[in-house]
């Protein structure tokens, strides 16, 4: 089974008439497409497009709750599109317990250590309201910081983890989240070449960028690593 194209919405967009409250280093605002669907959009440089695209393709294959995404086709090549999650709230230790599925946090920190995310701030959660009274489901979101967007980066860190230093102040490794961390990087590690070299190939053409070789053997490579990049990752959040 491939991984399949990142979908290329074409406009016309129509902006919300009353904006959220989206904060964000790009600017992202909501809008609404040609078939009614509501987007969050982001105006991204290229190596923004190739994080995110790498790191929604590979959250998918590990598990990771990411919002559909896909790029605006228009007069925008560099517009980044996220699904709009209604209800939604940032970061709140409190809404932990809720959770609909803890097990996905665990997944999101097995993905930021392998793409080298360290933004991972209280805006790059979203809690999304279940129509169950407090109960919500948590959504991983913005990667386009991640390292991976910068391939020559990326390959100059070797196998090392990421920091943790972005993680909200009182985020804490909780009952379960090591188990799925460990599970996600070892589908990263058992996955098929094909299909790590097949999440690249997608995501450059979506960016448009160059260095794909230098991608696919620094993706391959960490992902043949994901359990010691992982551990090493869980325990620095441990040591904070």
């Amino acid at each position: 089974m491939g991984i399949g194209a990142i979908a290329r919405v074409r406009g016309p967009f129509t902006r919300a008439e009353i904006d959220l409250e989206l904060r964000g280093a790009h600017h992202p605002y909501l809008v609404r497409d040609a078939a009614q669907r509501w987007w969050v959009r982001k105006p991204l440089p290229a190596r923004g497009i190739l994080a995110e695209s790498v790191g929604g393709l590979l959250g998918r294959l590990l598990g990771v709750e990411v919002p559909e995404l896909a790029i605006s086709g228009d007069d925008d090549r560099c517009g980044w599109l996220s699904a709009f999650v209604r209800d939604a709230h940032h970061w709140d230790r409190s809404r932990m317990g809720a959770l609909a599925n803890p097990e996905g946090l665990g997944r999101m920190l097995a993905l930021d250590a392998i793409i080298h995310n360290e933004d991972r701030n209280t805006e790059n959660f979203i809690f999304e309201s279940l129509d169950e009274p407090e109960r919500f489901w948590c959504w991983a979101i913005d990667m386009e910081s991640a390292l991976v967007g910068m391939p020559r980066a990326l390959a100059s860190k070797g196998l090392a983890a990421p920091r943790p230093h972005a993680l909200p102040a009182d985020f804490a490794i909780v009952d379960g989240m090591v188990e799925t961390a460990r599970a996600a990087a070892e589908l990263a590690r058992d996955a098929d070449d094909g299909l790590i070299r097949e999440i690249v190939d997608v995501a450059m053409d979506a960016a448009g960028t160059l260095d794909r070789e230098v991608l696919s053997e620094v993706l391959l490579a960490r992902c043949r690593h994901a359990p010691r990049i992982v551990e090493d990752y869980l325990a620095r959040i441990e040591a904070r």
